[in-house]
C-alpha cells in the first residue's frame, strides 16, 4: 500500500536548486513520514551533489499540515507566490521555503 510520495525537482535552469515535493494520504498524515522522508533528500542532496546550494518547499498556503515540514526541518520561510486556484491549491498561494547548504549543516548539528 502506498501511503505517499516524495519528489525532487529542478528549480534552476543550473541544477544549484532543487525544490522537494510531498503528498501523503489522509490516513497518515501527522506521522512525520513526510518529514523524515524530506530530511533524507535534503541529506542526499547535499552529501551526494555538490552543485545544489539551496532546497525550497512550496505548498499551498492553506495546508497547515505541509507547513510543519519545513519548520521542522530548520528551512526559513522566504515568502509567497500566487498561482492558479486548482483543488489542489485552494488559496492559490504557495508558501515558500528554503535552506542552503550552509544552513542545512548548522541545522543538523543541532539536531538531538
Amino acid at each position: 500500500m502506498v501511503i505517499g510520495s516524495v519528489g525532487f525537482l529542478f528549480r534552476s535552469a543550473d541544477g544549484t536548486v532543487r525544490e522537494i515535493g510531498y503528498w501523503l494520504h489522509p490516513d497518515h498524515v501527522g506521522h512525520g513520514y513526510a518529514t523524515e522522508a524530506s530530511r533524507v533528500v535534503v541529506d542526499a542532496a547535499f552529501m551526494r551533489l555538490p552543485y545544489v546550494q539551496r532546497v525550497e518547499i512550496r505548498h499551498d498556503k492553506a495546508n497547515d499540515p505541509s507547513a510543519g515540514v519545513p519548520r521542522r526541518l530548520g528551512f526559513t520561510y522566504v515568502g509567497e507566490t500566487a498561482r492558479e486556484k486548482t483543488a489542489a491549491s485552494p488559496a492559490g498561494v504557495d508558501w515558500v521555503w528554503a535552506v542552503n547548504r550552509e544552513g542545512w549543516t548548522e541545522s543538523q548539528h543541532a539536531r538531538p
